[in-house]
């Protein structure tokens, strides 16, 4: 079994418990993943967490602020209720149960990388709605300024820098804001489109 499509080569392990430990290590050794294993959340390099949730909230300095772009698997000893909220609460994006096997772990690390790199794509989204709401006024300024050039409707304007835009291949907000820089004029902004 691989796991080089999930592009997973180095995996960290925060756990106490030597036993299991153990059998992580053997399982990802198989898959082909390097696994590194310390009782806290170090800076070493890796692609994936996998932290026992008791381990975790039973020891304050195991508490290090987690990125928000790292996949993270929650290790449950028993799969409580209380455990799997701990987990969700510490960021893990899946959970695998002791005692450890193969399949359940490449089962959470594909879920775990899947769901963080839609994350990733959701919160890059939202950036960019965010930018573009804050340049609305900028765009409706352009409009103003080429229906005011132009002598053209509201419609016609927008289409104007629509087009213009798509034939920079640039975001209409990104034109506009050219535009109020004044690296470009109004006046030359229909020939070019």
């Amino acid at each position: 079994m691989s796991i080089s499509t999930l592009s997973i080569s180095k995996i960290s392990v925060i756990s106490a418990d030597e036993r299991t430990c153990s059998q992580i290590q053997k399982a990802t050794e198989r898959m082909g993943i390097c696994c590194h294993i310390s009782d806290h959340i170090d800076d070493k390099p890796t692609d994936l967490l996998l932290i026992d949730v008791q381990h975790y909230f039973a020891d304050i300095a195991v508490q290090k602020p987690i990125r928000q772009s790292m996949p993270v698997v929650g290790l449950l000893a028993h799969g409580s209720p209380t455990e799997i909220e701990r987990a969700i609460s510490m960021g893990a994006m899946s959970v695998v149960g002791k005692p450890i096997h193969q399949v359940g772990l490449y089962s959470a690390f594909h879920m775990a990388l899947k769901l963080s790199q839609q994350h990733s794509a959701l919160h890059q989204e939202l950036d960019t709605l965010r930018t573009r709401h804050k340049l609305r006024p900028i765009v409706i300024e352009a409009v103003i300024k080429v229906m005011e050039t132009h002598k053209l409707t509201e419609q016609k304007a927008y289409e104007v820098l629509r087009q213009y835009s798509m034939h920079r291949n640039l975001p209409v907000e990104q034109i506009c804001l050219e535009l109020s820089q004044g690296n470009m004029s109004y006046e030359r902004l229909r020939s070019q489109g």
